[in-house]
């Protein structure tokens, strides 16, 4: 059924998938505040949900709008620089909040399936970045690997030199910091090393909180939106039984390490990284089931799922690991387990 204009103009709020009710006009005002929130998530530990007002705002107001209130944010907090110094950032993660919110967008607006969209979505990113980094590398000449050390070695110097005071004071605490600043080549190794991975999973754990954000509000933009999935159709993600192959590949290579090649352990390690991402979405998705299954609502819930995530995700993980040949939602069965679509 067609929808009129004026319909077309209103979005949506309502806890019940059978009443909708118009809560306004798309005006430019709300498509502002949803940049300001953004602007304001974009610094700390929040930045991790900046791109879900943007996603929501390519929704409901098209890309070219969106990006245009993105890019005046991004346009004030340079020009705030002088007296806010942490402003540059914020236009920086304000762009990469933007992109993130595309590509979340699109997985709705060409009606991909929320799990094969975001991992076709986030490799072909992941691959993108590598790619161009390579590229950038090759065509400068530069040595990567002197580089990135002279850039931690002028970052642990910054750092020694804004906490001189605990360093001289002595104490456990000083001598732990000491001890990490005393050697930036190791820890110069260790990016050169497990960059990859925490790329991959920065990108797809970056997606997949925004997906869940975007589903977990889907009724505010289905009326302009027909998206045939939902947010169990996320949270039931199962890794595909062939996965076990790697998993197994890169154990070995891990713990093996250097008895098997010298890259053996780095290689493994990595491999077990990107592939536990994977494993901590179907983990999520037992998690929650269990708590359905436990009856848990409310801000308990809330609690408890955001407390595990942050605190827990290694029990995540491995719940994930061994759900793919114990498969623990069988011992949860109900005669109602339709809650998928509450946090």
């Amino acid at each position: 059924m067609a929808m009129s204009r004026e319909d077309i103009n209103n979005y949506a709020r309502t806890s019940s998938a059978k009443k909708i009710k118009v809560f306004g006009e798309l005006t430019w005002t709300k498509l502002i505040f949803l940049g300001l929130i953004a602007a304001l998530f974009s610094y700390g530990p929040l930045s991790l949900f900046a791109p879900v007002p943007l996603a929501l705002g390519i929704l409901l107001y098209g890309r070219l709008k969106t990006f245009v209130v993105t890019l005046a944010f991004a346009a004030i907090s340079v020009a705030l620089q002088p007296v806010l110094p942490q402003a540059t950032w914020m236009s920086i993660s304000l762009g990469i909040s933007l992109l993130f919110a595309a590509l979340i967008s699109e997985i709705v607006l060409r009606r991909r399936a929320p799990v094969q969209g975001l991992i076709l979505t986030g490799t072909a990113l992941v691959c993108a970045v590598v790619g161009f980094s390579a590229f950038a590398v090759w065509i400068s000449g530069m040595d990567l690997s002197s580089e990135v050390t002279a850039s931690v070695t002028t970052l642990f110097q910054s750092v020694r030199e804004q906490n001189a005071e605990i360093l001289s004071g002595g104490g456990e605490e000083s001598r732990v910091l000491a001890d990490f600043l005393s050697n930036p080549q190791a820890f110069a190794n260790d990016i050169m090393t497990w960059s990859l991975s925490f790329l991959f999973v920065g990108v797809h754990f970056t997606l997949w909180v925004g997906m869940f954000m975007i589903l977990r509000n889907s009724l505010v933009w289905r009326i302009r939106h027909a998206y045939p999935y939902g947010l169990k159709d996320l949270v039931r993600y199962k890794v595909p039984d062939f996965f076990a192959w790697p998993l197994i590949s890169g154990l070995a290579l891990y713990v093996g390490g250097t008895s098997i090649a010298p890259w053996a352990e780095a290689v493994g390690g990595n491999l077990l990284a990107c592939l536990g991402v994977f494993f901590f979405f179907q983990g999520f998705g037992v998690f929650l089931d269990l708590l359905s299954f436990l009856g848990i609502r409310g801000f308990f819930r809330s609690l408890l799922v955001i407390s595990t995530v942050f605190m827990g995700w290694k029990v995540l993980v491995v719940a994930g690991l061994f759900d793919l040949w114990v498969d623990f939602r069988r011992f949860m069965k109900t005669k109602k387990n339709d809650e998928g679509d509450s946090l």
